[in-house]
């Protein structure tokens, strides 16, 4: 069936038109073909891995021939996954987008950039736009690109410059910078010999990008905003001529700009854009940086550069204060420490003893992997383009759940039906990772073990809950297979952010007191082995005690509100145990807490709950009998 469906996917790529139309989805595929639609999505998303079929992550999502893209636009390109059917136009039919070149462009900065091009390209002399963020983030080249796209969108004439200062570099000399940006006239101070145009004059149909406006005095700040609305200026030392000039303006500060500017400059400025640090940007972007930068390393130096999987590991768990200009600032450092030690050689390799000392008191935790083939201990950047390995039982498994569940957005299967596919799949990889650590066994598998063995023995106590031991042993070794491929992980999940956020939303209305219990469980584990598990994993975690849901009550929640350290919460546990079945939660106060807050955590804590359709509210003084009666509390209850 795999190869009859390939070439019939290969055929309508070839007589059909390659748009969003719902006959390249596996769900049209799979009813042409009288076949299963799982079926039909699996072999699908095996064609991706294997770079067969190209797959357009959108909703819904659609499957394209590699033969036959290829065929019609004259182009080989490696990448086998795209976010949206308009990013895989640009990349095929070579469209120009100037701001291609900023790694994220179409995700964490998609907002940025979209502000951006709003700014340069409004009618008139554009908006003026204000980029603020930490040092290293980038703004400038964005404003860079802001430039460039105006360019290419004639926008301005190819004559027309762009005109950056920084304006730090004035701190100390004000008069100067106003002198500069302004221009003076002979004799204006001493020292002016001659006549000076000044940059809004030379910046004039152009771009004028004022980086670290912060450092702007008053005085200057108010001629700049008299030239924003007017236009005109005065050169320094001439007060009765009236200058002009058109152009487009940017400032950039890492400041906060209410703290720094004069209100009657922001006011003037209608558009803010905030950048994000590197640790606020998904893993899959830091990823990317990496290997853009070494690559730019790699043709510099004219060598192949190789880095070693400790070293990149380091490299992506590291944080970095100043952003991404230290990324490349500490990857150049580390380049030319490997460059000392392979003078004579056509390949650059990259190791952990090449990195910059200073920058190891910053690393969290480093990922370590287990695997003996040497062939993984070194990554080439054709390996790093690859955000992922493709390899990993885990991603797989990842794929094969979020595909599913892709489908039972478009098609509205039943949630019991999506749940039974999960389960199937999840026994799977089970299978797989129990057939492949039945002769591995060592001592961190055991440590695992013991430390999850005590973990499932708390969660059992407080939620009632029989988990056999079998049971827990599986799922040490699914944690241990998770620990060796963390990264690959989370950059999958950073990469399908949207879709896995709607997922773990669904599992978490439809199946409340699982996902609860799940969370608990990864809290557990965070805290006990500096592992933070991803939101797949709290998914799967769900999905192991949904067996268990005839000992849940879903629909009726009790809480015990109590004051105390760990009253409420040790009265819970004591009574669930005697019920043989989890129907308490505790809440614990402190001893002042007013009645008011009081009724906002139960009201909060009601809301993370969903498909109630009974309460029972236990509290322990009297002054909390009327807690219905406060306008947050217990809502509809």
């Amino acid at each position: 069936m795999k190869k009859e469906l390939f070439d019939y996917l290969n055929r309508i790529c070839s007589q059909t038109p390659l748009e969003e139309n719902e006959i390249f989805t596996a769900a049209h595929m799979a009813e042409q073909m009288k076949a299963s639609r799982n079926a039909v999505s699996q072999y699908l998303n095996e064609g991706v891995r294997n770079h067969e079929i190209i797959k357009i992550n959108s909703r819904p999502v659609y499957f394209y021939s590699r033969k036959a893209v290829e065929k019609q636009f004259q182009k080989r390109n490696k990448q086998d996954i795209y976010e949206s059917f308009d990013a895989f136009l640009e990349d095929y039919q070579n469209t120009k987008n100037d701001f291609e070149a900023l790694i994220g462009y179409d995700n964490s900065l998609r907002n940025v950039v979209e502000h951006c091009k709003a700014a340069i390209s409004y009618p008139g002399n554009g908006l003026p736009i204000l980029i603020n963020g930490p040092t290293g983030t980038g703004k400038s080249m964005i404003a860079s690109l802001m430039y460039q796209y105006a360019l290419n969108q004639k926008i301005i004439s190819p004559d027309k410059k762009f005109v950056a200062v920084n304006c730090s570099e004035y701190a100390h000399n004000p008069e100067l910078l106003t002198s500069n940006l302004f221009g003076h006239v002979k004799g204006a101070y001493t020292g002016a010999d001659e006549e000076n145009e000044g940059l809004i004059s030379l910046a004039d149909g152009g771009v004028l990008f004022l980086d670290e406006v912060h450092c702007l005095k008053a005085e200057c700040q108010e001629k700049l905003f008299f030239f924003m609305d007017k236009g005109i200026y005065h050169k320094v030392g001439d007060n009765e001529k009236w200058y002009s000039s058109n152009v487009r303006v940017i400032f950039a500060t890492t400041e906060d700009p209410h703290d720094v500017l004069l209100k009657t400059l922001l006011r003037r400025i209608p558009i803010t854009v905030s950048v994000p640090s590197l640790k606020e940007r998904p893993l899959i972007e830091k990823s990317k940086l990496i290997c853009s930068i070494l690559r730019k390393e790699s043709e510099r130096l004219h060598r192949k550069i190789e880095i070693s999987n400790m070293a990149y590991q380091t490299l992506m768990d590291c944080e970095f204060v100043g952003n991404v200009g230290s990324l490349q600032n500490v990857i150049k450092a580390t380049c030319a420490n490997a460059f000392l030690f392979s003078k004579n050689s056509s390949k650059l390799e990259v190791h952990v003893q090449n990195l910059p000392e200073d920058m190891f008191t910053s690393i969290t935790t480093v990922q370590t992997k287990t695997s003996g083939d040497m062939e993984h201990l070194m990554l080439t950047l054709e390996q790093l383009e690859k955000p992922y390995s493709t390899n990993s039982a885990i991603l797989h498994l990842y794929e094969r759940i979020l595909s599913s569940f892709q489908e039972y957005e478009i098609n509205h299967v039943s949630f019991e039906e999506l749940i039974h596919e999960f389960e199937s799949y999840l026994q799977n990889y089970i299978d797989y990772t129990v057939f492949r650590n039945s002769y591995k066994k060592n001592a961190t598998d055991e440590f695992l073990l013991k430390l999850l063995d005590k973990i499932y023995s708390i969660i059992m106590n407080k939620y009632s809950l029989k988990v056999p031991n079998s049971e827990i042993q599986i799922y040490s070794g699914v944690l241990s297979e998770y620990t060796k491929n963390m990264l690959d992980a989370k950059i999958w999940v950073s990469s399908h952010l949207e879709d896995t956020q709607r997922l773990v939303a669904l599992i978490q209305e439809k199946r409340p007191r699982e996902f609860s219990i799940a969370q608990e469980m990864i809290e557990n584990i965070c805290l006990n082995l500096d592992v933070d598990l991803d939101e797949m994993m709290l998914v799967i975690l769900s999905l192991s005690f949904i067996g268990y849901d005839n000992q849940l009550r879903s629909d009726c929640v009790g809480v015990i509100l109590c004051h105390g350290y760990s009253t409420a919460s040790s009265i819970s546990s004591t009574v669930n145990r005697l019920l043989n079945e989890y129907i308490f939660d505790g809440i614990d106060m402190q001893i002042d807490l007013s009645i008011d807050k009081v009724a906002l955590m139960a009201d909060e804590y009601l809301a993370r709950k969903s498909n109630l359709s009974e309460l029972i509210l236990l509290v322990d003084m009297g002054s909390l009998e009327e807690i219905y009666k406060r306008p947050a509390a217990i809502l509809a209850f």
